[in-house]
């Protein structure tokens, strides 16, 4: 079966998972069970990681939730995040192996805008391409409309989606791309490595 072109998920494939660390850092930062910051986080967390809210009116709605000013805020994210983004060296390794056969290695992510400056700003993404992230696009997974998005982006057509293999450490983002006939790998870089993302790869019928 040929592949055109695998999609590579950023948060848990390609870099580490930062969100934990962020709420471990809020949490002592202002005496606040990670408990209530998560659950704060996640009463706007969709539309900040789809771009339908700008990112002052989050740090606003989380500096008065969580009593602490939007310059608190934005110095949370900028103090936590940019080194956690930073993509791991041994998945960068196994996107070159899959260029080198001639096939595209792109980002097909869920990301927020402060975070994804974060990932510009320091060429995270360098090598990648296409790259579809759900702050520039407005439309975030599991919206199928994202997946059809990464393919029109592509210059895929939707009968020869079986070229396409994306890569996601959760299952319910793997479901739309299935849909529209995608070929998937479930790989989560907390408790897997990058020989078995290659494994998994070669299983979904990659040639690296």
């Amino acid at each position: 079966m040929k592949t055109n072109l695998v999609y590579f998920d950023y948060g848990n494939v390609i870099c580490t998972d930062p969100d934990p660390h962020f709420f471990s850092y809020v949490s002592h930062k202002i005496k606040t069970p990670e408990k209530r910051i998560r659950e704060v986080f996640s009463q706007k967390f969709s539309p900040f990681v789809a771009g339908t809210i700008s990112d002052e009116d989050f740090f606003n709605f989380l500096a008065e939730n969580l009593y602490a000013s939007p310059k608190d805020v934005a110095s949370w994210f900028s103090t936590v995040y940019p080194p956690l983004l930073k993509p791991k060296e041994d998945i960068l390794a196994v996107a070159y192996k899959v260029r080198k056969k001639g096939i595209q290695a792109g980002i097909l992510s869920n990301i927020a805008s402060p975070l994804m400056k974060i990932c510009l700003d320091n060429d995270y993404y360098s090598g990648f391409s296409p790259i579809i992230l759900s702050a520039a696009v407005k439309l975030c997974k599991p919206q199928l409309e994202i997946y059809q998005l990464a393919l029109i982006i592509a210059a895929i057509n939707v009968k020869d989606a079986d070229s396409v293999v994306f890569i996601d450490d959760k299952e319910k983002y793997l479901e739309p791309a299935k849909e529209l006939g995608i070929r998937t790998v479930q790989f989560n870089n907390a408790h897997e490595t990058a020989s078995d993302l290659e494994r998994k790869l070669i299983e979904a019928g990659v040639e690296i």
